[in-house]
């Protein structure tokens, strides 16, 4: 994240990763922590934006509800979200409609500052 702005960039997209076996809430406050060291040593207006996963098994964050969690215990404003058509489409959610959109947004859940898309990767099948 120091890196970003010698790059040009405004920050970096990760995912957030595996939970080893033990399932989503019991490696949420890991993930939270790791997230919030790195927001914190972030240079000023950076911006860390966490993809979800395929739904392969083991991976934190494969529900969008799981990724409006973390954006609410993290609550700060460098923290977004990366939409992947390809992974949504691998976990049966429906980026092809209006009404399918505002499901996923629901299923985000109240956010602190309402923002919380940084970018769409659409991928044309």
């Amino acid at each position: 994240m120091e890196l970003a702005p010698d790059l040009g960039a405004i920050g970096f997209i990760f995912h957030p990763g595996i939970h080893g076996g033990v399932g989503y809430q019991a490696a949420l406050p890991r993930a939270e922590e790791v997230i919030e060291v790195v927001l914190d040593t972030a240079s000023e207006g950076a911006v860390l934006a966490m993809e979800y996963m395929d739904g392969s098994g083991k991976h934190i964050c494969m529900r969008f509800g799981e990724l409006g969690g973390i954006l609410e215990e993290v609550d700060c404003l460098g923290l977004k979200i990366m939409l992947d058509s390809q992974y949504s489409f691998a976990v049966s959610y429906d980026l092809t409609n209006r009404i399918a959109l505002q499901q996923v947004v629901d299923e985000l859940g109240a956010v602190p500052d309402g923002v919380y898309v940084l970018a769409v990767n659409a991928n044309i099948r």
